[in-house]
């Protein structure tokens, strides 16, 4: 067996370097660089990522610490500033387009988020009639068109940058899902000032501890709260520190282009 150990460690070494050469690549792309960049060029990057990211062969996070401390950081402020130019590029595609459902089902995460909110609704079971809070919904609130498409349900998108919340909000007027799904311009605090029955706190939603705490104070006891976390390089696993006073009820994990878990929980 010792054969099989050893493609396994030299397998690991690989997808190793790889990652790392990946950060290096990644190092020079600030938040500027990355709006001014086509993003033609700048998806392969992405694909690089969600190869490593799918590898089951080794848990990278600890070797890449290890062996680079920063190249995590890049990786992850890479993957979520663009994400955003991803997600504001293909609004303006649906915002200028005459009929702009094709182009909402043609963006790059479509599918994956599809699957991802089919499995997330069977083990959290929202109800029609429950209104479902979205924290960090970002400038395509893809989540809550899902829900509400799929299973009817209504929500609000609650999203703290007001260029973001502004085009969002022009998004669901385009898809005439305005009297289903609203944009709240603002962060965690507001959750005080609503009264919903489910939420959802998106894997980017930051600082974590803080949208934990505010939604421990405004949660009815009874709410259904899923959690979204990246696994692996773009980590934002939930700590205990995140989530105290909160219960994790059940979880399901999804392997699409990235990895991601989500977490049913409740109050205690």
């Amino acid at each position: 067996m010792q054969w099989i150990k050893e493609a396994l460690n030299k397998m690991s070494k690989l997808h190793l370097e790889k990652i790392l050469e990946l950060a290096q690549s990644l190092q020079d792309y600030s938040a500027e660089k990355i709006t001014d960049t086509p993003l033609e060029e700048l998806l392969p990057f992405l694909q690089i990522l969600e190869e490593t990211a799918r590898d089951e062969k080794m848990d990278a996070e600890p070797a890449v610490s290890k062996k680079s401390p920063g190249a995590s950081p890049v990786i992850r402020d890479f993957h979520r500033q663009l994400t955003v130019k991803m997600e504001m590029e293909q609004a303006q595609k649906i915002l200028a387009a005459s009929k702009p459902w094709p182009w909402l089902r043609n963006y790059y995460f479509y599918k994956d988020y599809h699957s991802l909110i089919t499995r997330e609704q069977e083990m959290a079971g929202f109800a029609p009639y429950e209104r479902l809070a979205y924290i960090g919904g970002g400038a395509l609130p893809l989540s809550l068109i899902l829900y509400q498409q799929l299973f009817g349900i209504r929500g609000v998108s609650i999203e703290k940058d007001p260029e973001l919340a502004a085009i969002s909000r022009k998004v669901l007027q385009k898809l005439d899902l305005s009297s289903h799904i609203h944009v709240i311009p603002g962060d965690e605090t507001l959750l005080a000032e609503i009264e919903f029955e489910g939420f959802i706190v998106d894997a980017q939603a930051q600082p974590r501890k803080r949208v934990f705490t505010h939604l421990h104070a405004s949660a009815p006891a009874e709410a259904k709260i899923v959690c979204r976390a990246y696994a692996g390089l773009l980590n934002s696993q939930l700590s205990p520190e995140d989530v105290s006073g909160f219960q994790a009820m059940d979880q399901c994990l999804f392997s699409g282009k990235v990895n991601l878990s989500s977490v049913l929980v409740r109050k205690v």
